[in-house]
C-alpha cells in the first residue's frame, strides 16, 4: 500500500471507531462482556458462518450470471478469486475493493474495464431497487417497527428505476443527445438487459438479501432480542446501506449505530451493542481469513507509467480502457 492509501484507510478506521465509541460511550464495558457472556455462542457463530459463506457463494453466482448475460461466458469458480479479494479490501477500503474487483473482472474476461464498471451499475440499480421493494414490504407489514422508512419515500425512486428499465428496454431515443448516450459501447448491458435478465437478477439478489435477514434474525435471537422476521425484513434496507458506507470500512460505526437505535427499546443497549460488534467482528475475521487462504490471491500495489494500477493477485488489467 501507497503512503496515502494507509493515511486514507487510517482515517477511515478512526471516524469508525469515533463514531462506535460515541455508539458505546453510555454502556459499561462489563454490561457488553456480560451480554456476550450470555448470548448463546453456539447458535450465534455457526449462523454467522452460513450466513458469510452463502452470501459468499452467491454473490460469486450473481456476478458469473451477470458476466455471462452482457460481457461473456463466467463461471462461478472465476469469480471466486475477484469476489475474495473485494471481500478482504472492504476491510481496508470499500471504495477501492470495488475498483479493484472491476479491474480483476476485466482482466480475467478479457473484456474492457469501463463495460464491467457500467454492469456493476446495472447491478447496484437492481440490487437498490430490491432493497427497496423489501423496505416498502416492511413499512407495509410492520407499520409500528421503528427502523422503517415510510412507504411515501419509497414509492418514487421505485417508480423511477422502473422508469429508466422501460425507457431502456425500449430502445434507441428519440433525441440526438438521448441516442449519443444511448450508444456508448459502455453501457452495452443497458442496451442488451431485456426483461428476463431483470428477473433473473433480482431474483438471485433477493434470495441473497432474504439469506441475510434470516440469518440476522437468527443472531438477534441468539442475543434473546424478540425481533420477528418481517421487523427483520423492514430493518435490513437501512443495516445493508449502514454495512455498505464507504465512510467506514465494513460499516464499523455505522452498523452500531444503525442497529442500537433501530432496534432501541426492543432489548437494553448493552445486548445490542454487543451483538452488532460480534457480527462486525466476525465478519472482519471472515474476510481477512479469505484474503489468507483463498490460494494465489496475493495483495500488492503496483505502480506504472500511468500513475499506478492496483493488482490483486496478478488480476489487474494490463491493456487500455475501452472507449467511453
Amino acid at each position: 500500500m501507497t503512503k496515502r492509501a494507509i493515511v486514507r484507510t487510517a482515517l477511515a478506521y478512526l471516524i469508525g471507531l469515533a463514531l462506535l465509541w460515541w455508539v458505546a460511550s453510555k454502556v459499561p464495558l462489563h454490561a457488553i462482556a456480560g451480554a456476550l457472556t450470555d448470548a448463546k455462542i453456539g447458535v450465534f457463530m455457526p449462523v454467522r458462518i452460513v450466513e458469510f459463506s452463502i452470501l459468499f457463494v452467491g454473490e460469486c453466482y450473481l456476478f458469473a450470471r451477470l458476466f455471462s448475460y452482457f460481457q461473456g461466458h463466467a463461471t462461478l469458480t472465476e469469480m471466486i478469486r475477484p469476489n475474495a479479494a473485494r471481500c478482504f479490501l472492504q476491510v481496508l477500503n470499500s471504495a477501492v475493493s470495488e475498483s479493484v474487483f472491476a479491474l480483476a473482472v476485466s482482466r480475467r474476461l478479457g473484456v474492457g474495464f469501463l463495460g464491467t464498471g457500467f454492469s456493476l451499475l446495472f447491478q447496484a440499480l437492481i440490487d437498490i431497487h430490491m432493497l427497496l421493494l423489501m423496505a416498502l414490504a416492511g413499512a407495509i407489514l410492520a407499520p409500528s417497527f421503528p427502523l422503517r422508512l415510510p412507504w411515501t419515500v419509497l414509492i418514487p425512486p421505485i417508480v423511477a428505476l422502473w422508469l429508466m428499465a422501460i425507457l431502456w428496454i425500449n430502445g434507441l431515443p428519440p433525441t440526438k443527445l438521448l441516442r449519443w448516450l444511448y450508444n456508448r459501447p459502455s453501457l452495452a448491458t443497458f442496451r442488451i438487459a431485456r426483461p428476463s435478465h431483470y428477473a433473473r437478477l433480482s431474483l438471485i439478489r433477493a434470495t441473497i438479501f432474504l439469506t441475510q435477514a434470516t440469518g440476522f434474525y437468527l443472531e438477534f435471537r441468539a442475543f434473546a432480542v424478540p425481533v420477528t422476521m418481517m421487523q427483520m425484513v423492514a430493518a435490513l434496507p437501512i443495516i445493508v446501506l449502514a454495512n455498505g458506507t464507504p465512510i467506514t470500512p465494513v460499516g464499523i460505526g455505522t452498523s452500531q449505530a444503525a442497529i442500537v437505535f433501530g432496534f432501541a427499546g426492543m432489548a437494553p443497549r448493552a445486548d445490542l451493542l454487543a451483538l452488532s460488534i460480534a457480527h462486525s467482528g466476525v465478519g472482519i475475521a471472515l474476510r481477512v481469513m479469505l484474503g489468507i487462504f483463498v490460494p494465489g490471491l496475493i495483495l500488492t500495489a503496483s505502480t506504472g507509467a500511468d500513475g499506478g494500477v492496483p493488482s490483486v493477485g496478478g488480476l489487474a488489467p494490463s491493456g487500455p480502457l475501452e472507449a467511453s
